[in-house]
């Protein structure tokens, strides 16, 4: 429905959102026209910045995007006053696509005019910023920051934001590292360790030269192992890129395979991994195709000691069998 005012300060909308506003309870997005509207009133509340996060991938391709022109309706009433970013807007690694704008304006961007707010852990694809003097895919112009994001397939400029410091972001083949310098992509640390928590670069598998972000990574329906950038379904080279990694070769030690989003790469996630390529269409039940996953499914595996051997070892293999696939392991010596 439609809103009859949201310049800053007027916005009728805030109580219609799920979250609070801060840091620790941010507005939660789920549409484009109220990402419209939020980025229109400059993401402040009565003057004073909100916190935003967007919970789900957003197509703009329906709705004309922000101008810094006052918005004047058909009744002549001027529906919102345009007011520069102040706010903060959380991606949480999901994406935009179909962003359109062409205008002769000052700034043109998702963001036109940043005024100290923050853009973080965004991705941008298949967009269009052209025709104002300033131009940025994710920032037009203005001060602030811009951290964790990336830009590919867009047209238009070639510009990520200006004005702003760019962090641990990307557009094309260009990127900025933690201090805000533009390098090569050689010369970003890929710091991916396996715990997601504390890593922002992943790379290796069939793309090992472009370096890749974690916070889209963490987005996508499902884990990036063989670091191909895509997310949308798991291949035979996500099962490879894994095992390699798994047996610490060193042209898959990089690659994001946190199947299991447990924040740790292990053998959890080759379970996982091989549930979901294994699994059969019409049921929860998996079917194995070699002897080992077959038996152990089928409650056929078996842990043998001797004298010589750990017990409390061959305790903990039980232990972990019986966690991550639920089966019982018996234990000989």
């Amino acid at each position: 429905g439609s809103i009859d005012k949201y310049e800053n300060g007027e916005f009728s909308a805030w109580n219609t959102l799920t979250g609070s506003g801060t840091a620790a309870d941010p507005y939660v997005i789920n549409d484009a026209l109220t990402l419209y509207q939020i980025i229109a009133v400059g993401g402040c509340n009565l003057g004073v910045p909100q916190h935003f996060v967007l919970g789900s991938d957003l197509d703009l391709g329906s709705v004309q995007w922000v101008v810094m022109a006052s918005f004047v309706n058909s009744a002549g009433t001027v529906q919102y006053k345009y007011t520069p970013f102040a706010g903060v807007l959380d991606g949480a690694g999901h994406t935009i696509t179909g962003l359109y704008t062409n205008t002769t304006e000052t700034y043109a961007g998702f963001i036109p005019q940043l005024n100290g707010g923050t853009v973080k852990n965004l991705h941008i694809r298949n967009s269009y910023v052209s025709g104002a003097t300033n131009c940025g895919i994710i920032v037009g112009g203005g001060s602030g920051t811009v951290e964790g994001c990336s830009v590919e397939n867009c047209d238009g400029t070639t510009t990520i934001a200006n004005g702003a410091t760019i962090k641990n972001s990307y557009i094309n083949d260009s990127y900025y590292n933690a201090n805000g310098d533009d390098v090569a992509a050689s010369a970003i640390t890929v710091d991916y360790t396996g715990n997601s928590n504390n890593s922002v670069w992943y790379k290796g598998g069939l793309d090992s030269l472009k370096p890749k972000l974690v916070n889209r990574a963490d987005a996508m329906p499902y884990a990036d192992i063989d670091g191909d950038g895509e997310g949308y379904e798991y291949t035979t080279n996500d099962l490879t890129a894994l095992k390699q990694k798994l047996l610490r070769k060193t042209t898959h030690k990089n690659v994001y395979g946190d199947v299991s989003r447990n924040g740790i790469t292990d053998m959890r996630d080759m379970v996982s991994l091989r549930r979901e390529k294994i699994a059969e269409s019409d049921s929860n039940e998996w079917t194995a195709l070699d002897g080992f996953w077959r038996n152990l499914k089928n409650g056929k595996f078996e842990i043998h000691y001797t004298d010589t051997d750990n017990y409390d070892f061959a305790r903990k293999l039980e232990l972990y069998f019986a966690e991550i696939i639920g089966v019982t392991v018996n234990k000989y010596k």
